[in-house]
């Protein structure tokens, strides 16, 4: 019993030190839509792509590989040049609801 409230007790510390994602940046791009300005956004460094001549290969196996610790990709409270955990997810295109992990992606 003892233990199941410590394992439940730092499991609530560490789901509260999480980071929320950053909704700013998604509701400035949707207000400029909504105005009809055209935003044109720098692309973000990609630690976690190894990009070559013709493919752009990505997912949790490409991202463990290049990390210097790969465990660090577990832990929530990693700093970020570990990476978001919303890099290698897959999305449903219609609600934009989580569906998958992506393991290995190759890009054309």
């Amino acid at each position: 019993m003892k233990t199941l409230l410590l394992l439940s007790s730092l499991f609530l510390t560490v789901s509260a030190a999480a980071k929320p994602v950053d909704d700013q940046r998604t509701l400035e791009i949707e207000m400029a839509r909504q105005k009809g300005v055209h935003l044109k956004l720098a692309e973000p460094d990609r630690p976690y792509e190894i990009v070559g001549q013709r493919f752009t290969f990505s997912g949790i196996a490409v991202q463990a590989v290049k990390a210097e610790k790969p465990l660090q990709l577990l832990n929530p409270i990693a700093p970020e040049q570990y990476g978001s955990g919303h890099d290698n997810v897959t999305r449903e295109p219609t609600t934009g609801n989580v569906n998958g992990l992506k393991i290995f992606s190759i890009r054309f």
